[in-house]
């Protein structure tokens, strides 16, 4: 006689141990009074977060030092902290990165977590990065250039364009990196510049004071050949839109292989759920990436060379907005857990391993 048994496994894809860890934080808030603000924060095996080396734009270095955060099996994060609520995250595949938006006490913020890295030197800023920035405030504003990073650190813009449609921007300065990723920048109109550069040396996020206001500004390095097929998938989007009326949004995202798109999920600041449900995006060769879509102008973003991020500045109905893309993990076998994660564990992410049949023979040999 053969009788069949089944094993479930029901392993999420993403769970509290990804949390653990040293991360940096850098966020920006919009309203009457905009605000950046860094600190560094350490997370133990429960969730439980303590920050410290805490500075914001008006040199305020008593912020908050702790609180509790939490993880989905989905990768979203929701966080219980003094001050911050409505606090919406998602963290990428390779538990490197969190982007969020966040209701705190003074408005509406975009908040970017980056994981602690090591061992980083000067020539980790040589070549060509892709610069987007979102400056909040009662006259906002955008801007997106090209950079190219000498071995010393000397530093050359071009293609620089802004949301008031100015091409002369700034066009040279010096950044410098410390051993443990901290960056800093000497350029006309740019004072106190904080930024940390990723473990993968992709991708650096920065807060900083320019002439016109607090700014968050984001740099991915350029590099590799795209194509249409690299958008398909699906994305996890925040945004911060600035401001004497500022606002963040969020929303799911479903791409085709033809391009089209499908929102759900969205929610704003105002708690509104309507959002835009269709459009187009378009990527060229170098990754550059369109959008055509109901109350989105000139949007201009930028695909990581791993293909799990797209950074971008817009014109929206409502003013100008820095737009954040994650996408989600593939799951090639539909078991529910991502394939990096199963590799991870010593998984075959081709094989759906959630029910496993055992035959046991009851009869005599």
């Amino acid at each position: 006689m053969l009788l069949f048994s089944s094993v479930t496994d029901s392993a999420p894809v993403f769970t509290i141990a990804d949390l653990e860890g040293t991360w940096y934080e850098h966020e920006l808030g919009g309203g009457i009074a905009p605000w950046w603000a860094h600190f560094t924060m350490e997370i133990d095996a429960g969730g439980s977060l303590t920050a410290n080396e805490f500075l914001n734009s008006t040199g305020d270095s008593g912020g908050p030092s702790s609180g509790t955060v939490n993880i989905n099996g989905s990768g979203v994060i929701t966080v219980a902290s003094q001050g911050i609520s409505a606090m919406h995250g998602v963290m990428s595949g390779d538990r490197q990165l969190i982007v969020a938006t966040a209701t705190e006490d003074s408005g509406p913020a975009l908040i970017i977590l980056q994981k602690a890295g090591s061992l980083f030197t000067q020539a980790d800023l040589m070549g060509s990065w892709y610069e987007h920035e979102l400056g909040s405030g009662i006259a906002p504003w955008w801007a997106h250039f090209t950079m190219e990073i000498d071995a010393v650190g000397s530093l050359t813009a071009t293609e620089f364009l802004n949301s008031a449609g100015d091409s002369g921007g700034p066009s040279s300065g010096t950044i410098n990196i410390s051993g443990n990723g901290v960056v800093t920048v000497a350029s006309q109109g740019i004072s106190v510049l904080h930024g940390v550069m990723s473990e993968d040396r992709q991708l650096i996020v920065a807060t900083a004071t320019e002439d016109n206001g607090p700014a968050l500004i984001i740099l991915q390095k350029a590099g590799g050949s795209f194509t249409q097929a690299d958008l398909e998938g699906t994305w996890y989007e925040h945004e911060l839109g600035g401001g004497a009326d500022p606002w963040w949004a969020r929303m799911t995202m479903q791409i085709n292989a033809d391009g089209s798109l499908t929102a759900t999920n969205f929610m704003n600041t105002a708690g509104d759920s309507g959002g835009p449900s269709s459009g187009t995006i378009s990527i060229s060769g170098s990754g550059v990436v369109t959008v055509t879509s109901l109350g989105i102008l000139a949007l201009h973003g930028v695909m990581s060379g791993d293909r799990q991020l797209i950074v971008a500045t817009a014109t929206e109905d409502n003013g100008p907005a820095l737009i954040l893309m994650e996408k989600g993990l593939p799951d090639t076998d539909g078991d529910g857990m991502d394939d990096v994660e199963e590799i991870r564990q010593g998984r075959n992410p081709f094989v759906d391993e959630r029910t496993v049949i055992i035959l046991f023979n009851t009869e005599p040999d």
